[in-house]
């Protein structure tokens, strides 16, 4: 329940991946098919290739990810590195933040870019601990009831990660209705006014820093850790033996 409601709060980590879209067309003004650095001038950038990099950025940042992680649970577990990882994120994406998607001249594209490959490796972190928190509410409760659930564990999961993939299109659906943007006429692209574009950016760093410091509360609570868990696994172990 703990680590679920955790999950819960750090799925807006998402949100990067459903504005990717919005933020590949409208972040910066497109004349002809291509993007304009913030100074006016036009990149190489053609709007399809800038929005399969942005893509790519994320899904990278998740492999990378998925590297990391399993290494750093064996040492620290489940607890330490969820805070750990929130300790790192909350300062990078309010970081982001101020550094902006326009104030860093004709780099602002490719900050932007790396930001959402940084925001890859945080959700796909956090994600990775899903894989990991089966077999530990397992062994907890099977301690405590003496019946190992496994299977109602995992469809619990199933569901859950229905609500996650929601929150952050739900998100995006908002911001994006209260900032004013206006829904584009069949292929064109339609210029979009500042509140849209910093209601974008603001879904994809302030908005998922909050949902890691609400993650964190719960996630402090969660007692199934160091000596407590080493018992629990020896006295499982011993039990396991007699049968």
């Amino acid at each position: 329940m703990i680590f679920n409601l955790s999950l819960l709060f750090v799925s807006f980590l998402s949100c990067y991946g459903e504005a990717s879209t919005y933020l590949g067309k409208y972040l910066y003004t497109v004349v002809d098919g291509k993007i304009l650095y913030p100074d006016g001038t036009p990149s190489f950038w053609s709007v399809g290739l800038y929005l399969s990099a942005l893509v790519i950025a994320g899904g990278v940042g998740s492999l990378v990810a998925d590297a990391v992680f399993p290494p750093l649970f064996k040492r620290f577990r489940l607890k330490k590195s969820f805070l750990l990882f929130a300790g790192i994120a909350v300062p990078v994406l309010v970081g982001f933040y101020f550094l902006g998607y326009n104030k860093m001249g004709r780099a602002s594209p490719y900050l932007l870019l790396f930001f959402l490959a940084v925001s890859g490796f945080l959700e796909g972190t956090f994600f990775a601990m899903k894989c990991n928190l089966i077999p530990e509410c397992a062994d907890y409760g099977e301690w405590k009831s003496g019946v190992r659930q496994d299977g109602t564990l995992f469809s619990v999961q199933v569901m859950l990660t229905q609500i996650y993939e929601a929150l952050p299109i739900l998100a995006i659906a908002l911001l994006l209705q209260f900032s004013g943007y206006v829904e584009p006429n069949g292929e064109e692209i339609v210029l979009q006014n500042d509140t849209v574009k910093n209601a974008l950016y603001a879904g994809i760093t302030l908005l998922p820093c909050a949902g890691i410091v609400l993650a964190s509360i719960p996630v402090c609570f969660y007692k199934y850790d160091g000596a407590f868990r080493q018992k629990v696994r020896r006295e499982l172990s011993a039990g396991r033996k007699e049968e």
